[in-house]
């Protein structure tokens, strides 16, 4: 069977791409002349897309990266134009960061592993950096106070109330607005993944862990401090985690479990897996959650061809994509988002605002072209017979389950309807279990609620 590496080296042959090729360990150096850049990352993407691997682009100093990952082999290739010199800058941004929560004996040592090894087997061109709750640039306190040990480490939790609250929070703050730009950063683009086994948002959670007298203060430090952009919650019934591991009684575990989906509610936390399978399996699904914040970073679109739409789309906190070709759909489209929090509810409005007076769509830096959902546009247009649409997505919660939303507008922003798509066996599955009860129901009439029609499926 053809590897990855090699299907991008015989598309390139087949398109007339002049380059030169170099691989080893899953990452691929390649050269190309200069006019020719956009057209191989273009046919290197769908290259990739052919053999089932999720996709993204990032910029390096002198090119681009793309990575590519599937469940049999991962990819990253470097594309250079022959005509530039290599450049070099002293900045790198920020690795992409995910926490894995949980109580104690919810699995989250055994998940860490496994994912580990996978990485390390099928795409060994990332790095997988593991830390405990905090970057750990400074010390623990305990080697100030002439403790042996650490109080803070991943030992058997203290079940009784700290000292020095305050002082011990300012701490915790320090360390983690220094050490986050100090220790988390990238080496290559793409090439690191930083993994948090909990989080600052644990010391909400259960305090007396992290030497705490309560809960005040800490979620000030976690408003305050930069954070995770995608916090998993590994989740059990006390009397199963209790069964793994007895560090906790099962009405603290009971306590704990509670404060995390109350969290949940709020979105503060973005996925909730639970520990009901074979310990591989689970690990398979976070595995996908770390690969979608990999693919969350890209920073680059492929580059436009002549298949692809017009318009181009701003991309809102690596979740959403608005439409910026005119005004009345770019502020309709955030319809789609609906935020739970206060502050999120009057950030949305001043965005609103801003977009339809066509303020606020140049600071929306990030930007995607939808080229490839050519086909998907024609096949909206046909269920809402409206010819000039446009659509805004919400790609959902990432995962093996993840269904991303469609909001269809008319040009003048008036919602038409909405689309769910799936890309997995098991997304697709749920959206038809969807389909089969909204027309088992169709004949159903209620008093105190309206059905949403079923247009079109396929």
């Amino acid at each position: 069977m053809m590897t990855l590496a090699g299907r991008i080296e015989s598309a390139w042959k087949e398109a007339g791409i002049t380059f030169s090729f170099t691989s080893a360990s899953g990452r691929v150096a390649a050269r190309v002349e200069d006019k020719q850049v956009e057209y191989a990352v273009t046919v290197a993407v769908r290259t990739l897309h052919c053999a089932g691997c999720r996709t993204c682009v990032h910029r390096i100093d002198a090119g681009l990266a793309i990575l590519g990952f599937s469940e049999s082999g991962s990819l990253c290739i470097g594309i250079t134009s022959r005509g530039d010199r290599r450049s070099f800058s002293w900045y790198r941004p920020k690795a992409p960061c995910v926490a894995l929560l949980g109580p104690d004996g919810v699995g989250k040592s055994t998940v860490l592993r496994l994912v580990k090894e996978w990485f390390a087997s099928e795409a060994p061109f990332v790095d997988v950096t593991v830390r405990q709750w905090r970057p750990a640039l400074l010390p623990p306190l305990a080697t100030f106070l002439g403790k042996g040990g650490d109080e803070e480490g991943d030992q058997r939790p203290r079940r009784h109330q700290g000292n020095l609250q305050w002082l011990r929070l300012f701490y915790y703050f320090l360390d983690f607005l220094f050490g986050s730009w100090w220790k988390d950063r990238e080496k290559l683009p793409g090439s690191r993944l930083v993994v948090y086994d909990r989080c600052a948002l644990d010391m909400e959670v259960d305090p007396y862990r992290f030497a705490l007298s309560s809960r005040r203060g800490a979620r000030l430090l976690w408003r305050l401090t930069p954070r995770p952009e995608t916090l998993i919650l590994l989740f059990d019934t006390p009397e199963r985690i209790a069964r793994r591991k007895d560090d906790l009684r099962e009405h603290e575990m009971a306590e704990q479990l509670e404060t995390w989906l109350k969290l949940a509610s709020e979105d503060e936390v973005h996925a909730i897996i639970r520990v009901d399978d074979a310990p591989r399996e689970i690990a398979n699904r976070v595995r996908d959650l770390f690969i979608d914040s990999l693919l969350q970073g890209s920073d680059a679109a492929v580059p436009a061809t002549a298949e692809q739409a017009p318009g181009e789309h701003a991309v809102l906190a690596g979740r959403f994509l608005i439409p910026l070709d005119r005004r009345k759909t770019a502020a309709a489209s955030l319809d789609i988002y609906n935020p739970q929090r206060p502050i999120a509810k009057i950030a949305k409005a001043l965005l609103r605002a801003g977009l339809r007076v066509g303020a606020a769509q140049i600071f929306l830096r990030h930007r995607a072209g939808l080229g490839s959902l050519a086909g998907v546009r024609t096949f909206l247009s046909r269920a809402v017979d409206c010819e000039d649409i446009a659509i805004a997505v919400s790609l959902g919660t990432p995962g093996p389950n993840q269904k991303p939303t469609i909001q269809i507008m008319d040009r003048a922003g008036a919602i038409l309807g909405y689309a769910k798509a799936g890309r997995s066996e098991r997304a697709i599955a749920s959206i038809q279990s969807e389909e089969q009860a909204l027309r088992t129901l169709e004949s159903t009439r209620f008093s105190t609620a309206v059905l949403p029609r079923l247009l079109d499926a396929g």
